[in-house]
């Protein structure tokens, strides 16, 4: 089931609820409806069937060129497909929503390639 009505592929979405209205909040990685390699952390808040979307990445991540993460074969040694383990969203009791992910949008020390960290955002 997708989170939103995007065409491309959605995945490892998080829940929570705001304690101030009762609506839901879900974080989740998106590649919105071109579906190719970069993707964006998304959050959907609302109701279900009545979600409002927001991109909350500041840059798209690519997973594609990894600095740790390499497929070391022939004709594809810096290709990767990892896009992190963690994403979380938790509601503060002032009904914000604070949320922590993974991605690949730095540029590593290696030219070409990219590194994975942590990001933070509220809303």
């Amino acid at each position: 089931t997708l989170v939103d009505a995007a065409a491309g592929d959605q995945w490892f979405p998080w829940v929570d609820v705001n304690p101030t209205n009762g609506e839901i909040g879900i974080l989740y990685n998106d590649r919105g409806s071109s579906n190719g390699p970069l993707y964006n952390a998304s959050l959907s808040e609302g109701t279900p069937g009545s979600l409002v979307k927001t991109v909350v990445s500041s840059a798209p991540s690519d997973p594609t060129q990894s600095r740790f993460f390499r497929a070391g074969v022939a004709g594809c040694e810096n290709c990767a497909r990892f896009h992190g383990d963690y994403i979380n969203i938790s509601y503060g009791s002032d009904g914000k929503a604070h949320m922590a992910w993974t991605d690949m949008r730095d540029p590593s020390d290696i030219p070409g390639l990219h590194s994975q960290f942590i990001y933070y955002a509220q809303k």
